[in-house]
């Protein structure tokens, strides 16, 4: 049961991370607060390293596997990422977003194919069933929907151009929402197969040596990327280090949390029992907040309550 305390508290670092990170984007933009998880998490990374190496524990270089799959994960998270600030800025992104919710399946697809991992029939049904709980909760209102639909509609409102436009507005935020979903999922599965190409006994230091060498690979590619794209953006992160800091020790706190757990079970476990950040948000608003839940948010979390619970009994 371990992989899953580790599963919950990574979760629970990962809020604090967006939270950090929603404060720099008044300063930074988007882009800049998505590369403060890179560029000031790998400190973090390292000295979490340097500290198992002090403590007396046997670390391993990375061979050409391990580089391989967290190169591959790296890319794959950036590019997620990126199609994820792309849903932000589109008219239907809270659709794009609800597709996004379906990487839970994307993995559970993703692993078996990649690597061979299948879950039990258990554990495959309670990974659809939380999956569609957290789906039916993100799901965008009847409102909102139309609200989209409407606003694709050119001023005329027919021909051609307006019935290109309003196709647009569904297909793009399912491109971009499925299209999130599955790197994140590919992602996972690599970042998983990455922390299991080390020989070196303890999956602590197998996971936290992954960290390190996928925050590496991504803080040179997206630090390249925005010096080319958004140099301004770049000098105004790096200006920052005071604000930064708090996203990038939480962000290299939760991804060490993340690593370990994909160390001890399966990308579609972890990433389902991931979903239980969801209910806790919805538990938070509730309380905090006199947030009323609609009916179908309460079938949405029974659901993931449900798929949640079959994990451990499929």
């Amino acid at each position: 049961m371990l992989w899953a305390v580790l599963t919950i508290t990574a979760a629970a670092a990962q809020t604090a991370r967006n939270a950090a990170q929603r404060g720099l984007v008044a300063s930074v933009g988007t882009l800049g607060a998505t590369h403060a998880r890179f560029l000031y998490g790998l400190p973090f990374a390292l000295l979490f390293l340097a500290g198992l190496g002090l403590a007396g524990v046997q670390l391993e270089w990375p061979q050409g596997a391990a580089v391989g799959w967290a190169a591959l994960g790296g890319v794959a998270q950036i590019g997620a990422t990126a199609l994820l600030i792309a849903a932000m800025r589109s008219s239907a992104f809270m659709l794009a977003v609800a597709y996004t919710k379906l990487e839970p399946v994307l993995v559970m697809a993703i692993a078996a194919l990649a690597v061979g991992e299948v879950p039990t029939t258990g554990q495959g049904v309670a990974i659809v069933a939380a999956t569609a709980g957290v789906l039916l909760m993100a799901w965008p209102a009847a409102a909102t929907l139309s609200a989209s639909r409407a606003a694709a509609v050119t001023p005329t409102g027919a021909g051609p151009a307006g019935e290109t436009a309003i196709a647009e507005a569904w297909w793009r935020p399912l491109a971009y929402g499925l299209g999130s979903g599955a790197l994140f999922a590919l992602s996972a599965v690599a970042f998983r197969a990455a922390v299991l190409t080390f020989e070196t006994p303890g999956f602590v230091a197998a996971a936290i040596t992954t960290l390190a060498l996928a925050l590496a690979i991504q803080t040179v590619l997206f630090s390249a990327w925005l010096a080319a794209t958004a140099p301004a953006t770049l000098r105004a992160l790096i200006a920052r280090p005071r604000a930064a800091l708090p996203a990038g020790f939480m962000g290299a706190l939760a991804s060490a949390f993340w690593f370990m757990a994909f160390a001890l079970a399966s990308a579609p476990l972890v990433r389902t029992l991931a979903l239980v950040e969801i209910l806790m948000s919805g538990i938070v608003g509730r309380r905090l907040f006199a947030e009323t839940p609609s009916p179908r948010q309460i079938a949405g979390a029974t659901l993931l309550v449900a798929g949640i619970a079959g994990l451990f009994l499929g």
